[in-house]
């Protein structure tokens, strides 16, 4: 193969890599999610559809930020929870959510850890982070965490659009006692 052949076939695979470090060196700098000296009453509230509620669910581990719509405490409403994309967060299910809700199921979106207004997660300088609380079983952990925070045992669907159908996927698949259903989709 001639030199020219083998940098043509390479480069866009190295750009491509340097593009997705980059992006996501830029979407941590940005102020759309909490910064670490950042509280979050700080924050101006979201513009929100009828129906659907902004609010804060603790655990040990992450401070979730979630939007839901249909709550009911009695009897409770099978749960639907939604996994965003990248670059995106639980704001981009807001026009779907009261349609779900309406369908008689207690809908949950939350931005998942690094994104948005979800807190708890490694803020010093990218080279100092631990990335290994970034792995996938992070990303189901995460999941499975913020379901028994809600009260519950079981999800009847996880939803997943982008990057959120793979961390839905392996909720399914590592988790099928708590995630009964899966969605996924781009």
């Amino acid at each position: 193969m001639h030199y020219s052949q083998y940098v043509s076939r390479r480069i866009p695979i190295i750009d491509a890599s340097i593009f997705s470090i980059f992006s996501t060196l830029l979407f941590l700098s940005t102020s759309n999610h909490i910064m670490p000296n950042q509280s979050i009453s700080s924050l101006p509230p979201l513009p929100l559809p009828a129906g659907i509620f902004s609010s804060y669910v603790e655990t040990p581990d992450l401070t979730y930020h979630i939007l839901e719509a249909g709550f009911s405490p009695s009897p409770p409403k099978p749960l639907i929870l939604l996994l965003h994309g990248f670059p995106e967060l639980a704001y981009s299910w807001r026009k779907i959510m009261p349609s779900l809700a309406s369908a008689g199921h207690y809908v949950v979106a939350y931005d998942q850890r690094g994104y948005g207004r979800t807190s708890g997660w490694d803020t010093r300088p990218f080279s100092d982070v631990a990335l290994d609380s970034f792995r996938f079983t992070s990303i189901v952990a995460d999941a499975v965490r913020l379901v028994y925070a809600l009260g519950y045992t079981e999800v009847k669907c996880i939803i997943g659009h982008d990057f959120g159908a793979v961390g839905a996927s392996l909720c399914a698949l590592i988790r099928p006692d708590v995630f009964k259903r899966y969605e996924a989709g781009v």
